[in-house]
């Protein structure tokens, strides 16, 4: 199979605002070096060596089908454009992009996605647009488990979580509703109305078309919905697995409101990686459960190292692929390309 051609337009795109890179290590750094301060390392030791094995092997499974969860979601949202693509693509691309994506913030890891996705397909806007309707589904699907969770969580938990978990939800569907109302799409065609903005208006209304497929496939949308749900809550299943190998016992209900709250916040890209971030929201977060603060941190240790395990795989497709060359890494077809 002959690999797809590459088009000039597939450069990567412009990250836009950012955060710099020493201000997301110093925030590491600093969140890092308050729990160090707090933290009783004999304690966590003993934690850490009284860990059940089989449970974490069972935990490794978990995460790695994370990973290839993660991938089948987006090929779903692919080959409803493109029903071409094959899905063991799509995994090697998945694997690439969470290995080399491993030490950005959120962001820089998505617009990652995008690039090398466009490299394979020569479609930037259908890459832009698959990870865009990907991500909006999985933070709505965030929002709505938390939301709904909190519900029927204890009510020691703080009484402003349901409050930001309601804010966050609204502010999922204002970004939806300001994407695809003709509204909102004429403000922002104006605001880019510069001659210079050109190839950017361009490649904007490239977008919006492949939204407004998407919005013509209301059965994909709600499978890719159901996914998302799916998805997020065999996050919890992994970190519910990790804490009972270190013993942690935690109501279900409240565990799963913590947890998703947990990844919620690491999404934030104020740091490398979510490095600090992840850390300080379990010890913060689970401390309402009355889970100590050496548990809590071995618990986001134990889920981040096993992680990093199960992403050597792109290492490997990365260095073989050639990914950093100026060709596609590999087919992206089932299907010979004439």
């Amino acid at each position: 199979m002959e690999n797809l051609p590459l088009k000039q337009e597939n450069s990567p795109p412009s990250p836009g605002l950012r955060i710099p890179s020493w201000i997301r290590a110093l925030v590491s750094i600093t969140l890092l070096g308050l729990l160090f301060g707090y933290l009783d390392f004999g304690r966590l030791l003993q934690i850490l060596r009284g860990a059940q094995p089989a449970l974490i092997g069972g935990l490794f499974v978990l995460l790695l089908l994370e990973r290839v969860f993660s991938a089948y979601r987006w090929y779903v949202l692919l080959q409803g454009k493109a029903p071409a693509i094959a899905f063991r693509s799509v995994l090697g691309l998945t694997f690439i992009s969470f290995f080399l994506g491993t030490f950005m913030p959120g962001a820089a890891a998505q617009l990652l996605r995008i690039y090398v996705m466009s490299r394979a397909i020569s479609d930037l806007a259908l890459a832009f647009s698959s990870v865009l309707v990907e991500r909006l589904l999985a933070v709505f699907a965030l929002f709505l488990l938390v939301s709904l969770g909190l519900l029927i969580a204890p009510p020691e938990l703080p009484a402003t979580l349901a409050y930001l978990a309601w804010l966050g939800l609204g502010a999922v569907i204002f970004v939806w509703l300001w994407l695809m109302l003709p509204v909102t799409r004429e403000l922002t065609s104006r605001t880019l109305s510069g001659r210079w903005l050109l190839p950017l208006r361009t490649r904007l209304i490239k977008v919006y078309r492949h939204l407004d497929d998407y919005a013509r496939q209301p059965f994909l949308i709600l499978w890719a919905m159901l996914l998302a749900i799916a998805m997020q809550c065999l996050r919890v299943l992994s970190a519910y697995v990790g804490a009972l190998a270190l013993g942690i016992q935690v109501p279900v209900v409240t565990f799963a409101v913590l947890v998703l709250i947990v990844i919620l916040v690491a999404l934030l890209p104020i740091s490398i990686g979510g490095i600090g971030v992840r850390e300080a929201a379990f010890v913060f977060l689970l401390g309402f459960a009355g889970v100590s603060e050496e548990a809590a941190f071995g618990l986001s240790v134990l889920i981040y190292v096993l992680g990093l395990v199960t992403i050597l795989p792109g290492a490997l497709l990365w260095a073989r692929s050639g990914w950093q060359s100026r060709k596609a890494p590999y087919p992206m077809r089932d299907q010979p390309i004439p």
